[in-house]
């Protein structure tokens, strides 16, 4: 399952683990892994230890990008995050450090089509439950979600990360281990 998420045509394709002891209506394809960038932290901010903290503001954390000491060198910091697809996904959070509140604002790394209405993954907004069937339509609506909520597809991994050198490693020995991963 390396790789994840997973889209097929910029739409998310949800996979699951499976042990063969459950059958496929109890399997629920309800959570997914995304790597997040936090930008916008101060140069205190940039660990480990924030990461955590942001990370599980928003779920479960499975990993924080850093450099063996556990700092991040970059423009912004990565989290492995698992998301409720059913949830509406994170903008950004607020981090207090030291007496000064920062808004730090989140990008997702292959986001697939979500719902710019309410900011959930499992539908796009035309078929939204939140909108009004009889004007489907965004017209005069203040969006809180967009496409700026995607990150660039050049600027994966900050500097002297533990991904980033993972992959550069797999790239040396003829083992890349991005091949074959992305969209489909």
């Amino acid at each position: 399952m390396q790789g994840r998420p997973w889209s097929f045509d910029k739409n998310l394709i949800c996979l699951q683990d499976c042990e063969g002891h459950e059958s496929w209506k109890e399997m629920q394809f309800q959570h997914e892994p995304f790597w997040v960038q936090c930008h916008d932290l101060p140069f205190a901010g940039m660990n480990a230890n924030t990461g955590l903290n942001l990370g599980k503001s928003m779920e479960e954390v499975l990993m924080v990008d850093t450099d063996d000491s556990g700092v991040c060198w970059g423009s912004f910091l990565r989290l492995r995050v698992m998301i409720d697809l059913t949830k509406p996904l994170a903008r950004g959070r607020f981090l207090t450090l030291g007496n000064a509140k920062y808004w730090i604002p989140f990008k997702y790394e292959r986001l697939p089509n979500f719902c710019y209405h309410c900011g959930k993954i499992k539908h796009v907004t035309g078929m939204c439950d939140q909108l009004d069937r009889g004007k489907a339509s965004l017209e005069g609506f203040n969006q809180q979600y967009g496409a700026w909520l995607r990150t660039s597809q050049k600027s994966f991994f900050a500097e002297g990360s533990q991904s980033r050198r993972e992959t550069d490693q797999g790239r040396k020995s003829g083992h890349d281990q991005r091949k074959g991963d992305g969209e489909v």
